[in-house]
């Protein structure tokens, strides 16, 4: 009997059914915490309420489906509606049937005014995107080491069975990055400014608009989507920072946590400020580093391409580039357009941030 695939729009009580066909296809949930609260968080609460997520449907389930969803982009300079690709999951009862999702997707973006589209995506999924189109950059994974001798001490442990010398190295190793971490705490900057708040403030997007006018080209960081992607989204762990000066906000840093590769990692998720002060943009650097420290992270991660507005703050705070070859798997900043412009339009020109993952 030969099955009939369809390629039909996803819908809420498709819900448990998309989140088990994720887990079986990655080994793990869409989400640590509740995945089906995150499925309708992401595809049906976003700031637009809508999504242009299809799956492929054999009559009885879906077999595969790809998600995009609607978000305000500068492009250009201008505010357009872009969109941003969430999850591909395909079976492989359908491996090669991703340009017949594609076109059905691409048609809604289009009709819907969507101008752009993009996603951070892994090796596997490169060679798909660049033949439908995409223009694909590898991301650019700035670290700074902040418990040198933690990241030490989690490295061997992966090599080391017994717990005796476990937690003789933890003894030798956790002084050595205290002493070292207080070096470089001379070279800080004032942090008595900066505060752990729960919201950003109801003058928030007076303070977006100084930043925008540096952002040529980006996700469009305005109240409501800060508040979607960092107050609303469910079972979040995010912290916000805020530089006070008086009774006025002058920036903002979000920044994550997470256990991968065997040792605790910081993100910083997305600095808003404006970029010309330098001293907002760095207390809020230097006070995240101080934090995470104090949290037991070995490294903090940020992205920045070398034109971005804040990759100068990053690299004056010792965040420095990974070579390539070293790092453990290799993400990629994917984007499609569907316009035409007589300004040249570089993916290395996007203001990127881990804000732009749909896993963080």
């Amino acid at each position: 009997m030969v099955m009939s695939y369809k390629v039909i729009p996803i819908q809420e009580k498709d819900n448990r059914e998309i989140c088990a066909l994720y887990e079986k296809a990655f080994k793990q949930p869409m989400c640590n915490y509740n995945s089906h609260d995150i499925f309708l968080w992401f595809y049906f609460n976003n700031i637009y309420c809508k999504h242009y997520c299809k799956g492929i449907h054999n009559g009885k389930n879906f077999a595969s489906y790809w998600g995009f969803v609607p978000l305000d982009c500068k492009v250009n300079g201008k505010i357009y509606k872009g969109s941003l690709s969430f999850q591909l999951v395909s079976t492989k009862e359908v491996l090669g049937s991703t340009l017949s999702l594609w076109k059905k997707i691409k048609d809604d973006l289009i009709n819907d005014d969507v101008v752009i589209s993009f996603t951070i995506n892994r090796e596997n999924s490169v060679q798909l995107l660049k033949n439908i189109g995409w223009n694909v950059e590898i991301i650019p994974i700035l670290i700074n080491i902040v418990n040198p001798f933690k990241l030490i001490n989690d490295l061997i442990s992966k090599t080391i069975s017994n717990r005796v010398f476990k937690k003789i190295f933890r003894w030798i190793l956790r002084p050595l990055d205290y002493s070292f971490f207080k070096l470089t705490t001379l070279f800080y900057n004032n942090n008595d400014k900066v505060y752990e708040v729960r919201c950003f403030d109801e003058n928030y997007n007076k303070l977006w608009d100084i930043m925008s006018n540096s952002v040529n080209n980006g996700v469009n960081l305005d109240a409501r989507y800060v508040n979607w992607r960092y107050i609303e989204k469910p079972n979040n762990t995010y912290k916000i920072l805020s530089y006070v000066d008086g009774d006025r906000v002058m920036g903002y840093l979000i920044y994550d946590t997470k256990k991968i590769f065997g040792t605790h990692i910081g993100f910083i998720m997305d600095i808003i400020a404006d970029p010309q002060n330098d001293i907002v943009v760095n207390s809020l650097i230097d006070y995240a580093k101080n934090e995470l420290f104090q949290k037991g992270v070995t490294i903090i991660s940020a992205l920045s391409f070398k034109e971005n507005i804040f990759y100068k703050n990053l690299k004056g705070r010792v965040f420095f580039n990974i070579p390539k070859k070293l790092l453990p798997q290799k993400n990629y900043f994917s984007i499609n357009k569907f316009f035409e412009s007589d300004n040249d339009f570089e993916v290395n020109k996007w203001h990127i941030s881990w804000g732009n993952h749909d896993n963080f």
